[in-house]
């Protein structure tokens, strides 16, 4: 005989079983969610490498050394080193939407003291708003990864990340391109305000994206929850459990993969055209191909991991060509357009392989709190890793620049083959296995 408590149970679970699912939805709605999630990131990339376009102008204009320029890039990691883990907390408190919402405001309000500082000629100023930008744009990212997850986790993962690459890629392709021809034809300051509109475009992205996304939920109802409970800081024994070795060996990946690959494109525009002999805007276009080819390719790379899910080897693959296009750069004379493709392509097979890694890894309820632990540790690299690489540049020169980043990229590829190795010795192999039993809130993926 069944309790009147069984049968509650019961019921309950039937009900829960034959709600829909609020991501359960057409194929075109979930295209318009990709595209409004992807957009978000479009902006603050244009106008974070608005500044790498614009080197030789604000430099100029503001007399300000190697050393100092990269300062620039270092205000904008050093506060991200810690606050960037509070945002990812706060994502996982607030919701994907609204926090968005709230990072992009940031984005173009950082974006708009910048220009502003351009025009009193005030470097303070412009490092406070490099300072605010880089508050909302890490973590925009963070939320951005935490969407995907929420709307692709059972299908289509590493393409619906690649694809947000692709447009972030996009905003860097657009600001090497057309930053610096805007500053030669008006001047540097309007090229800035440009960078401006660019992230007010997708602040209104975002904002189309929260009203779709609320619909999605409001309409079945899909908005309960405890909100004490969601609010709980978590203890030290579900914050052990959450982020295991392999997730640490992760995280030590993407930080010496990405303490190359973003000052390279903050600090080479210059060496590449004093070692070559090519004009400034020139080089803004050919550093652009890193990001052409990541456009072009991360999509693909993204249906690759898919298809194959193959994640761990293809890691090891895509930092490779990293340490290959390191070299060819720096020790030989081939033209810098071969290296630079080769860099695009270990541009788009590393993250589309290693982002998608973060559901298989982390703790389900504290996905964003992983996305973001990673974000920091690369923003703490970053604001060491690129006035570094600006010393290194005044007392050395490009070659050893290129070298110094080959040796941070080959301890990625020996990294990643550690990686590798601890998984498939594991009680349960997940980064070469296509078809991934999910990880459940209680469960992750340890050693």
């Amino acid at each position: 005989m069944v309790s009147g408590e069984d049968e509650k149970a019961q019921l309950l679970k039937t009900d829960a079983a034959s709600k829909p699912s609020p991501y359960d939805r057409s194929i075109v709605f979930k295209v318009a969610i990709l595209l409004g999630i992807s957009m978000i990131s479009f902006g603050s990339y244009f106008s974070y490498d608005s500044v790498s376009a614009l080197e030789a102008f604000i430099t100029e204009s503001l007399s300000l050394s190697t050393f100092e320029f990269g300062l620039l890039f270092s205000v904008y990691s050093f506060p991200n080193i810690v606050l960037v883990i509070v945002g990812g907390w706060l994502i996982d408190r607030l919701g994907n939407r609204t926090s968005a919402v709230l990072f992009c405001v940031l984005i173009a309000v950082g974006t708009g003291l910048v220009a502003v500082a351009a025009m009193a000629k005030s470097f303070v100023l412009m490092l406070v708003g490099r300072l605010i930008f880089g508050l909302g744009s890490e973590s925009s990212y963070v939320v951005q990864n935490s969407m995907c997850v929420e709307w692709f986790r059972d299908k289509h993962l590493a393409i619906a990340m690649g694809a947000t690459i692709s447009v972030s890629r996009l905003g860097s392709v657009f600001a090497f391109n057309a930053e610096a021809a805007i500053a030669e034809r008006t001047s540097y300051v309007f090229a800035l305000w440009a960078a401006f509109d660019v992230c007010v475009v997708s602040l209104v992205f975002c904002i189309v994206y929260f009203v779709m996304d609320l619909w999605a939920k409001r309409f079945i109802g899909d908005e309960s929850g405890d909100e004490a409970d969601r609010w709980k800081m978590p203890s030290w024994s579900v914050i052990r459990q959450a982020f295991n070795l392999q997730y640490w060996l992760w995280v030590a990946i993407a930080v010496t993969i990405y303490s190359t690959i973003f000052p390279f494109r903050a600090l080479a525009s210059a060496e590449i055209a004093a070692k070559w002999d090519i004009d400034e805007a020139a080089v803004g276009s050919m550093m652009s191909t890193i990001d052409i080819a990541s456009l072009i390719m991360s999509p693909i790379c993204g249906l690759l991991v898919d298809y194959t899910g193959k994640r761990g080897y293809l890691v090891v693959a895509g930092n490779t060509l990293g340490v290959i296009a390191y070299l060819v750069l720096g020790l030989t004379s081939v033209h810098p357009m071969v290296g630079l493709v080769i860099l695009g392509l270990h541009f788009s097979l590393m993250p589309a392989a290693l982002w998608p890694c973060v559901p298989l890894l982390a703790h389900p309820k504290h996905e964003a709190v992983a996305f973001a632990i990673v974000s920091a540790l690369i923003n703490a690299s970053l604001t060491g890793v690129i006035p570094l690489g600006g010393l290194i540049i005044d007392e050395y020169d490009f070659k050893a620049l290129c070298v110094f980043f080959a040796d941070i990229s080959v301890v990625s590829v020996v990294l990643a083959l550690l990686w590798n190795f601890l998984d498939a010795c594991g009680p349960r192999p997940v980064l070469n296995v296509k078809d991934t039993p999910k990880v459940e809130a209680a469960e992750t993926v340890a050693l």
